[in-house]
């Protein structure tokens, strides 16, 4: 076919119906689909205001011409260039005319947006093109790579101008064999099969779960609203894997049937009309209408677990996986064991260095203590192999003004909150501008009188460590009441939380916050087991450590290696103090607290940075 057209995505998203609608834009057939600005299609028959068009993923619908623009076979080559072509990672970001967070508004995107990157600036901001041509400034974190790609649109067939709603039946032998193509690509790396599977079955559910909050809309699969099977669709596509977009199996594509006794992590359970994804332990992720929890929440099929849905768990019509079964890891349980250990870090037998025979405790402390031997300043340590608990310490129950690390107990505590029922994670403070403090964070950029939930609150304070944040929780959790959570509920005798951030006032008198290198082990290992407030609080708390945005620490030289390592944690600095706390994933986790007061802060962060690498590398049996 030489006449084929090609268009991408110009509005924030466009909707796919099933048929059709008015030349005013009007149409009452059903939804099927989302797609977002970037996004490319084919059209296949133009019916004056509306077309037919064909999706990167096989879906086919009818869209609104005006919310297309058309483009040439060449321009849609050129945008499959990843380092060039990038998604938006954030729920919603505004593309702003300067770059300032004053900077006034040119256009919105929604997650999973497209946009061409025309430059990197100074202080983290990003020049972008979006795709209705408007240019404009991003922060740089907004950007991630995009792991799918549109070159399906270059296959042409006769049979796509078929109108059968949905896909060519062929069409799924493409997407089989890309996902093939990309797993080859990424073993040959030097990654093992069992370490591709482990890595991104934890994605999917990682991706899955980032959803958790957003309302049900039928045919959506965005942040505005998404459905059972746009949650699927999106939480796969995240991470490289086009699966079909329905709540059922369809033959040839990469997901296949698998038995209740393969079921892991990531693989997909089907209900009559309705789908979700498994997180283990019984339980699943799921965008629902019920009345009770309508929107992305979590269920269990175990009777005895709160979160039990009887009218879903009897009602099971497969499970799909788009993984091997017969290569499947045999020691990955799909249920607890009682063990404690978290389940994202289950690990086969022959993958473990036997650290046992080489003395891991010696060998660990010897690297760590050659490293601050020569730092002058007062510096402590905590290490421990989260595989087989041998650890090794230096004036761990010193104790050090805690700077940032202390936010890491007041998560703690807001988490105990919401599972105790005393306050909702959808409760909102108002940040006033008498609030607002200096420094980290993001709220005290923002207008008079905006209105933040509980839950978002506590993932500034830990992902752009907002002191502002950390001091509205502060003083709406209780002085009182932190005090005590930390002693009795946390066993943390040897940490104080006296007062908030930038009150010069207390701090003047010498009264500071203290913790020491044991407590906040101690606090990072229940998080990591799954035992700090709940399990399932346990897993919240970590995927916001995951998602930490100070990462020139402990992850300096960890992160650009492939396949990079999921790293949990949490900095501090003040003037003279530089911390960092962490649990480092790998063959064989560890756990490593770096606390570090009257220092040469740039040395310090620089050894934090090369010892955390050569423990790294040291677990990972690389040397």
């Amino acid at each position: 076919m030489t006449d084929s057209r090609f268009a991408v995505v110009t509005s924030m998203h466009a909707y796919l119906y099933m048929e059709a609608g008015s030349p005013e834009g009007e149409n009452s057939s059903e939804v099927s689909d989302d797609i977002f600005s970037g996004w490319a299609v084919r059209i296949l028959e133009d019916f004056g205001a509306w077309v037919y068009v064909l999706t990167h993923y096989g879906y086919k619908g009818y869209v609104l011409k005006k919310d297309l623009r058309e483009i040439s076979r060449e321009e849609l080559m050129i945008r499959q260039d990843k380092e060039r072509y990038f998604r938006i990672c954030y729920p919603l970001k505004d593309v702003l005319k300067t770059p300032k967070v004053q900077g006034n508004h040119v256009e919105e995107l929604v997650r999973n947006s497209l946009v061409e990157l025309l430059s990197h600036e100074e202080e983290g901001w990003s020049r972008i093109r979006t795709a209705s041509g408007k240019e404009g400034y991003l922060q740089s974190v907004s950007l991630t790579e995009r792991k799918d790609d549109d070159t399906f649109l270059l296959e042409e067939k006769e049979s796509d101008k078929a109108e059968d709603g949905r896909i060519d039946p062929s069409d799924g032998h493409y997407f089989a064999e890309r996902m093939q193509k990309e797993k080859e690509k990424i073993l040959e790396s030097g990654l093992s099969c069992e370490e591709w599977e482990k890595n991104l079955r934890d994605n999917i559910v990682k991706t899955a779960l980032s959803y958790m909050g957003t309302q049900y809309r039928w045919g959506g699969k965005s942040p505005l609203g998404i459905d059972c099977s746009g949650l699927a669709f999106m939480s796969y596509m995240e991470n490289g894997i086009l699966i079909y977009r329905d709540a059922d199996i369809k033959e040839e594509y990469p997901l296949k049937e698998i038995s209740r006794e393969n079921l892991k992590k990531g693989d997909l359970i089907f209900f009559p009309g309705h789908v979700a994804v498994y997180i283990g332990e019984d339980r699943y992720v799921h965008s629902t209408g019920y009345k009770m929890t309508p929107g992305v929440t979590i269920n269990s099929l175990n009777l005895h677990d709160t979160l039990y849905r009887d009218d879903l768990a009897h009602k099971i019509t497969a499970f799909g996986s788009v993984f091997d079964p017969a290569g499947s890891r045999k020691h990955e349980e799909s249920v607890p064991d009682g063990s404690g250990q978290n389940a994202a870090s289950a690990l086969r037998d022959d993958q473990r260095t036997d650290l046992s025979s080489q003395d891991s405790e010696g060998v660990v402390r010897q690297i760590l203590m050659e490293q601050i031997q020569s730092l002058p300043g007062n510096v402590s340590f905590f290490y421990k192999d989260l595989t087989t608990g041998q650890s090794a310490a230096f004036r761990e129950k010193e104790g050090h003004e805690a700077a940032s690390i202390i936010k890491l107990y007041l998560m703690a505590a807001m988490f105990q909150g919401f599972e105790d029922g005393d306050f909702s994670p959808s409760d909102k403070l108002t940040i006033k501008r008498e609030d607002c403090v200096p420094s980290c964070g993001v709220l005290n950029y923002l207008d008079d009188g905006k209105e933040v939930s509980l839950r978002d609150l506590v993932e500034l304070m830990i992902i752009v460590s907002d002191n502002t944040a950390c001091n509205v929780l502060y003083d709406f959790y209780g002085e009182d009441r932190i005090k005590t959570y930390i002693r009795d509920r946390l066993g943390c005798t040897d940490t104080r939380f006296v007062r908030k951030m930038f009150d010069s006032a207390r701090a003047s008198r010498g009264i500071d916050n203290y913790t020491t290198a044991a407590d906040t082990a101690s606090l990072l290992e229940k998080i990591w087991k799954g035992e700090l407030v709940s399990r399932d609080a346990s897993r919240q708390m970590l995927n916001i450590l995951e998602d930490q945005r100070l990462n020139g620490k402990i992850p300096f030289y960890l992160h650009p290696l492939k396949p990079r390592p999921v790293i949990a944690h949490k900095t501090g600095e003040n003037d003279g103090v530089t911390h960092d706390v962490a649990i480092v994933e790998g063959k064989n986790p560890f756990m490593l607290c770096f606390l570090c007061n009257e220092v040469d802060a740039p040395a310090a962060e620089r050894m934090m940075a090369e010892t955390s690498f050569k423990v790294y590398e040291y677990m990972n049996g690389k040397s």
